[in-house]
């Protein structure tokens, strides 16, 4: 029995990359391949396997008046902010990670777009600064496609200039450092993406 009809390794799709991105590739798939099978979808959202969103007692507006909800293209539904405390974002990235992968990063970043290599500086190196993590996410057409360009085409970039991080490094790693970009669209839509 087929429980899921919808796969990411048909159409557009880089599934032969699930073991570096996990959810990144669905994610891919759909900002590929949504306009062929749904061409009227004017919302998009993913949630966490274990992780779900608790609308409260916005349920039945969001689930039935999506329209009403989202009064403007920049509404964004996000998980939970998440913290570490008195650490900042990049030292926590560095503990855990490769930190020549954040660098690296944040050098294409510094290429393409310098005031917002400034903006994501300051807002990585700030201790106490909360983040919205999990690849979790409801959005409007229009935003999904401007973050997927921003997030995929950072990804894109980085394998070319310096390769997919090894798979047996910390499983993952290039999928840890797409879910930081959330707050920064949260924060900065307006002068990143207007």
């Amino acid at each position: 029995m087929d429980l899921c009809p919808l796969k990411d390794n048909t159409g557009d799709n880089i599934s032969d990359r699930n073991c570096y991105y996990c959810e990144l590739t669905a994610i891919y798939w759909v900002w590929k391949n949504y306009k062929r099978l749904y061409p009227n979808l004017k919302y998009v959202g993913f949630c966490h396997y274990r992780r779900w969103f608790d609308f409260g007692n916005d349920a039945d507006m969001i689930l039935h008046n999506p329209d009403q909800y989202f009064d403007n293209d920049q509404k964004i539904i996000l998980f939970n902010k998440e913290g570490y405390g008195v650490k900042s974002i990049r030292w926590c990235y560095y503990s855990d990670h490769l930190y020549q992968d954040f660098d690296m990063d944040m050098d294409i970043i510094h290429d393409t777009d310098k005031p917002f290599y400034e903006f994501c500086k300051e807002y990585f190196n700030t201790k106490n600064t909360l983040f919205y993590g999990k690849n979790s996410f409801i959005m409007s057409v229009g935003n999904f496609e401007r973050y997927c360009s921003f997030m995929f085409g950072l990804l894109f970039e980085h394998d070319k200039r310096f390769g997919i991080t090894p798979k047996n490094y910390k499983n993952h790693s290039d999928k840890c450092k797409q879910e930081s970009p959330y707050l920064i669209l949260d924060r900065n839509d307006q002068a990143r993406f207007n």
